[in-house]
């Protein structure tokens, strides 16, 4: 058990120099054929770095062209064509090719993680099929045009499935020092050895679980939602793989994600017994930090901090990822004072905006009510989420604040929001726009709408048009070009030392 298909496949005392091999030869195939236009693949560490066929280009997709699947309507079933493109994780598919090469968002996406692959018999109708398949979905079969075309996107296939960062090892880097430790594992700074650049580095026990009291405060919640709901949230079987679940959850969101105001993930891998992710080292604090130097922010900096997070989860909502746990701590400052989302360790893949969650997740004070309830959340929870942020900013505390978060709970579900009379009437008016207990008509809610001549920037400030953000320059802001209101460079932190770390 643990070993990868990869592995599984190659076997033996070499398997690691015979791995490499089948890699190197599957990337030999996985160049642009006459049907795959637009082949790319994500510069990513251990992996060669294929150029797109015109301009040169880069981008996040390993593969790309046309391919056919079945797609039930009904009682019937049909053949259906659609452009297809494969990257790290994901096989996402568009209309068509002027879709893909507009830029604009998948259709629908695959997650690859845990899936395997087959060649598929091919009937009297459609030839030259593969099947990807996943113990909890249904299978996918696809038609490629031709025998060529199979064999590399299976070659494609096969590639991300087994794709890790074997290229690094803790070798690579030295410890600087540790800057945050949980029940979860440890956070380090660390320097690479061959760049000198620093990162962060998250480093996880494959068999770690939450301590004894987060799991007696779960089992608890589980008990009071019992109560109201006469149901018990189905990941209460999980509870045990908590840990592991939710850094496989922040690699897969990670990997896909490419955003000025989020942080990226640089490497990722495994050790027998520990997950590592390397990441962006976010040199600035975080809002938790800076609300508790100025006890409340003015209201010009509330709106900058609420209109960065707005692009980034916005930006995260149209690749169907629901962040799941905003708050204060999981928004970063970089040294100029932008923000960086960070920590995705709630954050869901969902196949589309209409998907309904019923996981107990998020953080006490910030989660929406639905999901207190349990009837089924969406993306609707993020704005909620940003609505206890942005009080948050202007009064010092959440609405509900409570020592005991089952009382928090109870008073978020039965009182209504006071609100300081300091805060404006513009802003009051929004959060109580996103402070909407039912979430079909909370503010945010629905895709970012593109209009012809319009930037993606521009169509996130027309959807959020109100008179609290009526200052901000969205695009100038998606580009960094605003200035912040808050510069807080580099932080103090403690003698950088070399520390051992038994690995």
């Amino acid at each position: 058990g643990g070993r990868s298909t990869a592995e599984k496949e190659v076997g033996g005392s070499d398997a690691a120099a015979r791995q490499q091999a089948e890699r190197a030869r599957s990337l030999e195939m996985v160049r642009t054929p006459k049907e795959l236009r637009k082949s790319t693949i994500a510069p990513m560490a251990g992996v060669t770095t294929v150029q797109a066929s015109s301009g040169g280009e880069k981008s996040a997709y390993l593969m790309s062209g046309y391919l056919e699947t079945k797609r039930k309507r009904a009682l019937t079933s049909k053949w259906k064509r659609a452009f297809y493109a494969l990257s790290d994780g994901f096989l996402g598919y568009w209309e068509d090719e002027r879709r893909f090469l507009d830029k604009a968002w998948p259709k629908r996406t695959v997650d690859l993680q845990d899936c395997s692959l087959a060649m598929m018999g091919d009937s009297a109708k459609k030839g030259f099929c593969f099947g990807i398949f996943h113990p909890d979905r249904d299978p996918l079969v696809l038609s490629c045009p031709d025998e060529e075309a199979r064999r590399e996107w299976m070659a494609g296939v096969k590639l991300v499935l087994g794709l890790q960062d074997d290229t690094v090892s803790f070798r690579d880097f030295s410890i600087l020092n540790s800057i945050g430790k949980g029940a979860y594992g440890e956070v380090f700074r660390v320097r690479k050895v061959d760049s000198g650049e620093v990162y962060a580095m998250k480093v996880v026990s494959k068999e770690s679980i939450v301590n004894q009291k987060e799991k007696d405060d779960f089992e608890k919640e589980l008990q009071r939602r019992k109560h109201l709901q006469g149901i018990i949230d189905v990941d209460a079987a999980l509870q045990a793989h908590w840990t592991v679940e939710s850094l496989q959850a922040e690699r897969r969101a990670l990997q896909v994600v490419d955003h000025p105001f989020i942080v990226k993930l640089h490497f990722a891998f495994r050790t027998i017994d520990r997950f590592i992710l390397v990441m962006d080292y976010v040199r600035g604090g975080d809002l938790l930090s800076l609300l508790a130097s100025k006890q409340r922010l003015p209201e010009p900096w509330a709106a900058f901090y609420a209109a960065e997070v707005i692009l980034a989860i916005e930006y995260l909502h149209e690749m169907r990822i629901l962040f799941r746990d905003l708050k204060p701590e999981n928004v970063l400052l970089d040294e100029l004072g932008h923000v960086k989302l960070t920590d995705f360790g709630h954050s869901k893949q969902a196949t589309s905006l209409q998907d309904r969650s019923f996981s107990l997740v998020g953080s006490p004070f910030y989660m929406a009510p639905e999901i207190i309830l349990g009837v089924g959340h969406g993306q609707e929870a993020d704005w909620w989420s940003l609505g206890i942020l942005i009080f948050e900013m202007l009064v010092g505390a959440p609405p509900f604040y409570d020592k005991n978060s089952n009382s928090a709970y109870k008073r978020l579900l039965t009182e209504s929001i006071e609100y300081p009379h300091e805060v404006s009437s513009s802003a009051r008016e929004l959060l109580a726009r996103l402070l909407q207990a039912d979430s079909t008509r909370r503010f945010g809610g629905g895709v970012v709408e593109v209009q012809a001549g319009e930037s993606k920037a521009a169509a996130v400030g027309r959807k959020w048009s109100c008179a609290w953000l009526a200052q901000v320059d969205w695009v100038e802001l998606l580009k960094r070009q605003v200035d912040p209101p808050h510069k807080p460079g580099r932080r103090r932190r403690p003698r950088q030392h070399e520390a051992f770390v038994d690995f």
